[in-house]
């Protein structure tokens, strides 16, 4: 998630109370086009991340995955790997 541009649309799985420290700055390190959203099949996330799909999947590239999944990017080739 932290290589998206912002990790704001995440809130419904970890809330930003956690992290005070943030103060409502969610800009992340913008190192990819798109937004993983982990935990996609998996309790105790997957009412959340349908949340977050629900909310966002029309403005966000989202990249739902499992736990048994990553996400791999080589150039400009995104890719999905499972375990």
């Amino acid at each position: 998630m932290i290589l998206a541009r912002d990790i704001a649309y995440v809130a419904a799985m970890d809330s930003p109370a956690a992290a005070p420290g943030l103060r409502d700055d969610f800009t992340a390190l913008g190192a990819v086009d798109f937004c993983v959203v982990p935990h996609a099949t998996n309790a105790p996330f997957k009412r959340a991340a349908a949340k977050i799909q629900a909310t966002y999947g029309d403005r966000l590239d989202l990249r739902p995955i499992s736990n048994n999944q990553a996400i791999t990017v080589r150039g400009d080739t995104v890719g999905t790997l499972t375990a």
